[in-house]
């Protein structure tokens, strides 16, 4: 797993965490802006990396290898982590781990509840479609792509990503993402909690995460964005959401 950094080590650190097939460009704005005030730390989860072919196995691993990397370099607080879908599932792991204390937790649409069997067994199997398709290069898929997960600016390096993305590493976070459910007694006493969702009838699964956060936090800041798709203002508006950020941040 690469480990980027970016601004002053000396400030307050930011943990930002991709979601899955998001690639590193697609967080440039959110990196530009918040370096300016900020230490960013940001994993490239295995196989999301467009240099190098990587497998992914479990979150669990890939959380042994961040928290020595992380506690090494920066020691045990973090100001905060932002994720976005896929993501929230690891800030998750950060989070419930506590080996890292954190401030501030903010998530948008992160897959937070435990999926049964037929829907991991549909979810990985249209991930494994699409997948292939792209790396065929059709036509139509690359265009559902950049009207739906990517800017079109950040298609090449999407691709290039894809293309080391192994079958087996989407099986295996299909899986773990699938397996995950949030534990409802973390301690949150000094963590504050925001999650963020879309008001589209296809993010009606993070509404459900949202009301379960809220049941069981009382640091808990729940929304729903009206109208959008999943992290729709996360990857086509990312200017408008990094501000939102900011506010949260403060």
């Amino acid at each position: 797993m690469k480990i980027l950094e970016y601004g002053d080590s000396k400030k307050n650190k930011i943990i930002l965490i991709h979601g899955f097939q998001m690639h590193i460009d697609s967080l440039k704005v959110y990196i530009d802006t918040l370096k300016k005030d900020y230490c960013v730390i940001v994993p490239v989860l295995p196989g999301h990396n467009p240099d190098i072919k990587e497998e992914f196995e479990s979150f669990e691993r890939c959380l042994d290898e961040f928290e020595e990397y992380y506690i090494n370099k920066f020691g045990n607080e973090a100001y905060a982590i932002i994720s976005f879908s896929m993501g929230g599932v690891f800030a998750s792991y950060i989070w419930k781990n506590a080996k890292i204390k954190i401030n501030k937790i903010i998530m948008e649409s992160s897959p937070l509840l435990k999926w049964n069997d037929l829907m991991i067994n549909i979810m990985t199997k249209q991930y494994l479609s699409l997948t292939r398709a792209t790396r065929e290069r059709n036509p139509k898929i690359i265009t559902q792509a950049t009207n739906s997960i990517v800017l079109e600016e950040n298609l090449d390096s999407f691709l290039k990503m894809l293309d080391n993305m192994s079958d087996e590493t989407i099986i295996n976070y299909l899986k773990e993402v699938g397996k995950f459910n949030l534990p409802n007694n973390i301690d949150s006493s000094n963590t504050d909690i925001y999650y963020d969702y879309g008001g589209k009838i296809n993010e009606i699964i993070f509404k459900k995460v949202g009301k379960y956060i809220s049941k069981y936090y009382d640091n808990a800041y729940i929304h729903c964005i009206e109208g959008k798709g999943h992290c729709e203002d996360a990857i086509f508006q990312p200017e408008k959401k990094v501000k939102e950020l900011i506010k949260k941040l403060n």
